[in-house]
């Protein structure tokens, strides 16, 4: 009793000890509110700085667009140009405007968040670049001003500013600056004639961006106000426009504020912040409650905690006096019920007289406590046992003679039968039926042996499904060895069975056709050139490519590819047999291994060339791709093999090159390995290993092409590579350039070429019959993608001090196919330095108006093949293709040379058609530097000949 009250009375000091401390919370709120709220608006004036600082970032990039736009003479020019025309209605000059005007304000375009850009001219004619034009999404009013003030006189800007182009008539909104564009005309240098209206629309959405992503907390708010005090910014859309009270309006004064206002009944926190060179504010209106709840929560927190504590301090108290002070009281019970009832009779008889009485007194008492504490522990080992039986696997006891004694919930479960329903049923009505006699006798003898057993079987549930499920079993064994019950353990592992399924699945699948991949085709080609090995049967891979692929998947999408894919892989299943192993390597490539065809080669090849044949045939059969119908053909190379003579991985390359030397011979076709490709392949390895060399070794040389107008004038050259080996001698281009351009090769030669070619203009600039000579250098694919490509230009441009004016890059058109836009301003940011741009092999590519007016391009050069028949009975269509492409070119205001030129036939017939500049051998062949200067100074006559 006494232990009793003094814990209660130490319980009660810690109690009262905890109440200062609480007091000391709430009084500590009470002080710092002040503090938070004005460390809360100094974070929140930081915050509108740094949002202020963004958006006129934002706004400087727009004026400077515009800036850079009103410098481009050119357009002025044009503009000037067509409101001159638009008296003679010229259709042909102005489609030469629209499309010159239309890529030089594409070039601009980049910015991020622009949606488009306008120029509005004073006889209505509209240019417009971006966005998909709604005509009914511009702001009417906004046109008519923009009529208006680009009709009105005067040189003075009228109307230059920045405002929301809120439609009522649809969802529309952008941001518009709007400037007049005006002409320097009098001598003076006043720009006095005004040629348009030049309009830039920008995205709200990202000039706006930072202050949708800032968390103010709960009901703050975020807006920007101009100086009419209209709403530019409010998350709510449909204030935009529309003007803010005016007892806010009048606390917005000055650079920047922070003070304390009343709205909607509650105290709330203003801070504003004014744009550096507009009147604009940037605002943040947040309740002081929001502003205060980190300090609520954590004042919150602190009376939670103490009263917690004390909680705990109650709990420990109620422990102690459950777990210690109970039990002593029982044992003080349960010795008097002892002395009472249990203590033999002699000693509650008589008096315990002497130490030999006493010791057995005692001796008695501890066997007692012992067999209390056995009895203890057996009743908690119940307790424990009964918990355990009720996990998460399930558990079923059998007697010795396998019938069901006891199962858990969990075996339940897994089976779907009733506790009611097994016990005293034989386990053996769970049996699948899957497994054998022989696999129960070999489960029973393992029990017998080590008393236990575990592994993976297959059982049946209540509802008939099969299972799979892992087993334990183990034998419980009385005193005498014998066996008394069986307990087994289960687990059910059907998901477990389906992920390694899936796993397997991704491992060695492909899947999109479900077929094979090259891991599993790897494993199945090991085992069958081994089996091969053994059998001294043959077998072969027939390597299948589908040709002209990428032409789908450019023209129809992705996804009629993949339906294509999944076709081919039907037709190469239902064309082989079941033992035959049709895998997909990847992209439009498949493989088909053959295996025990015949010990005879000749044999085996003609059964290979058999199945190739069909398989032609099925995959030539149209395929139906949607709504639409698509035909296409294959290339297959065949590998024979006869067992271990090569690795897998030669396999697979020695089908590949066949595959490849298929397509060479004209697609469509079957074609069989042998030793020869290998040596060509061998041959190339050891081409690029020379070309490698030849870089470094100066074996490499540039040669000249004269381009002449139609008076014979050298305008030009083109600077053509040449390849002098020291032990080959001269190697043709053809040969070496593919094969640097399937290899990054080709960007070490080609800024090799461009600076030599520079170089060579430096030279040329000292002498006057070649002054001013240009010089085209052509571009690879590769090369023209690489990210640094631009920087890479300029740089050897200025390292060598050629004049950028003599520079011209030819790129031919598959080059230009994709990434247009990116394609766009690379020429652009070159052009802006003055190197030109000419598109080589012109009419020979995939040329589409739709990008080709886009492109700043400055010539075309119409291809040799076009040129070689010209006059020839018979290729009337050469003739109009040329007329054509001259056509095309007047309209685009481009230049055009004609290349390939070698008959003064050729010369007539272009001269006759409008083209009046060459390069070809009726002027000249390519000549080695030495020759073509000396050519170039010494002759007066129209060509330079070798």
């Amino acid at each position: 009793m006494k232990i009793n009250i003094s814990l209660k009375l130490i319980g009660f000091l810690l109690a009262i000890s905890v109440l200062p401390l609480l007091l000391y919370q709430l009084i500590s709120f009470s002080v710092t509110r002040s503090t938070v709220v004005e460390l809360a608006s100094r974070h929140n004036m930081n915050l509108l700085t740094e949002q202020a600082a963004h958006l006129t970032q934002h706004l400087e990039q727009i004026e400077d667009l515009i800036h850079n736009i009103e410098s481009v003479d050119e357009i002025k020019q044009m503009l000037a140009r067509a409101d001159k025309s638009s008296q003679r209605d010229s259709a042909f000059e102005s489609l030469s405007t629209q499309a010159r005007i239309g890529y030089i304000l594409s070039g601009y375009s980049s910015l991020k968040g622009l949606a488009s850009i306008d120029l509005f001219t004073r006889n209505g004619q509209h240019y417009h670049v971006g966005d998909t034009l709604n005509l009914s999404a511009i702001d009417h009013t906004l046109r008519e001003r923009l009529q208006r003030e680009t009709n009105s006189a005067g040189n003075a800007i009228r109307w230059h500013g920045i405002e929301n182009n809120v439609n009522t008539s649809s969802s529309t909104r952008q941001v518009i600056v709007a400037t007049k564009l005006l002409q320097q005309l009098d001598a003076s240098g006043q720009k006095t004639a005004t040629l348009a209206m030049l309009q830039v629309n920008f995205d709200p959405r990202f000039l706006y961006q930072h202050l949708r992503e800032m968390e103010m907390g709960e009901g703050a708010v975020l807006l920007v106000v101009d100086a009419k005090q209209r709403l530019l910014f409010h998350p709510d859309e449909a204030l935009l426009g529309q003007t803010i009270d005016p007892a806010l309006g009048v606390l917005l004064q000055g650079r920047q504020g922070s003070l304390t206002i009343k709205m909607d009944e509650q105290a709330t926190q203003l801070n504003y912040h004014k744009l550096a060179g507009l009147d604009w504010y940037v605002v943040s209106l947040i309740p002081q409650a929001t502003l205060l709840a980190p300090v609520s929560r954590i004042a919150q927190a602190g009376v939670a905690i103490l009263l917690v504590s004390l909680l705990l301090i109650a709990l420990l108290i109620r422990l102690y006096t459950i777990r210690v002070i109970r039990p002593l009281r029982a044992i003080s019970d349960g010795f008097r019920d002892f002395q009472a009832d249990r203590l033999p009779r002699q000693w509650r008889l008589a008096k315990i007289r002497t130490l030999d009485e006493i010791n057995q007194l005692t001796e008695w008492f501890n066997a007692f406590l012992d067999r209390a504490q056995e009895r203890q522990r057996a009743e908690a080992d119940l307790r424990i046992a009964a918990i355990a039986f009720e996990v998460q696997e399930g558990m079923v006891i059998t007697d010795r003679h396998q019938l069901i004694v006891r199962v858990n919930q969990a075996f339940c479960d897994i089976t779907g039968y009733r506790s009611e329903e097994v016990v005293g049923q034989p386990i053996r009505l769970l049996q699948s039926g899957r497994h054998s006699a022989e696999f129960y006798h070999a489960m029973w003898d393992e029990l017998v042996r080590n008393h236990t057993w575990q592994g993976e079987l297959w059982n049946r549930r209540k509802n008939g499904e099969i299972y799979p499920e892992w087993l334990t079993i183990t034998t419980v064994l009385d005193e005498q060895g014998q066996v008394t019950h069986y307990i087994g353990t289960m687990t059910d592992i059907t998901l477990r069975k389906h992920a390694e399924e899936e796993i397997q699945r991704l491992a060695y699948y492909d899947p999109l056709t479900r077929l094979p991949n090259r891991r599993m085709l790897l494993d199945n080609l090991q085992h069958a050139m081994a089996g091969a090995t053994r059998s001294g049967l043959s077998g072969a891979l027939l390597f299948i490519d589908m040709d002209n692929f990428k032409d789908l998947n450019d023209t129809q999408g992705h996804d009629k590819g993949d339906q294509m894919l999944q076709q081919v892989a039907q037709r190469l299943c239902r064309n082989t047999r079941d033992s035959d192993i049709v895998a997909r390597l990847g992209g439009d490539e498949f493989v088909v291994l053959l295996e025990g065809l015949s010990t005879d080669p000749e044999t085996a090849a003609s059964y290979c060339k058999t199945v190739a044949e069909k398989l032609l045939a099925a995959l030539q059969e149209n395929y139906v791709l949607g709504k639409h119908s698509h035909h296409s053909s294959c290339s297959i190379g065949v590998a024979l093999f006869h067992g271990h003579d090569g690795n897998i991985e030669d396999m697979l390359k020695q089908a590949d090159l066949a595959m490849y030397q298929a397509k060479a011979s004209g697609r469509n076709t079957v074609c069989f390995f042998d030793q020869a490709m290998q040596h060509t392949v061998d041959e190339r390895a050891a081409l690029e290993s020379s070309l490698r060399d030849a870089i470094h070794q100066q074996q490499l040389a540039l040669h000249y092409q004269p381009q002449v107008n139609a008076q014979g004038k050298v305008l030009g050259a083109e600077a053509l590579l040449r390849w002098q080996h020291p032990e080959k001698g001269p190697i043709s281009p053809g040969l070496f350039i593919p094969l640097a351009e399937k290899s990054t090769l080709i960007i070490q030669l080609g800024n090799w070429v461009l600076e030599t070619a520079c170089r060579q203009l430096v030279s040329w600039s000292h002498a006057p019959e070649s002054a001013g000579l240009t010089l085209a250098v052509n571009v690879s694919a590769r090369q023209f993608h690489q990210p640094d490509f631009v920087q890479q230009v300029l740089d050897i441009v200025e390292q060598t001090g050629a004049d950028p004016r003599r520079l011209k890059l030819e790129l031919t058109e598959s080059m230009l196919l994709n990434h247009v836009q990116q394609t766009i301003l690379k020429m652009v940011a070159l052009k802006a330095h003055g190197i030109s741009f000419s598109l080589d092999d012109f009419g020979t590519g995939y040329s589409s108006l739709a990008y080709l007016k886009r492109l700043p391009l400055d010539q075309l050069k119409i291809d040799q093949s076009f040129v070689r028949d010209l006059q020839q009975a018979g290729h009337d269509t050469d003739t109009d293709i040329v007329r054509t492409i001259l056509a095309l070119a007047q309209t685009l205001a481009l230049d055009v040379i004609a290349e390939g030129v070698e008959t003064d036939a050729q010369q007539a017939t272009l001269a006759r058609l409008g083209c009046h500049h060459y390069q070809g051998y009726l002027f000249g062949r390519p000549l080695p530097t030495e020759q073509f200067n000396q050519a170039l100074s010494q002759k007066s006559a129209q060509t330079i000949t070798a």
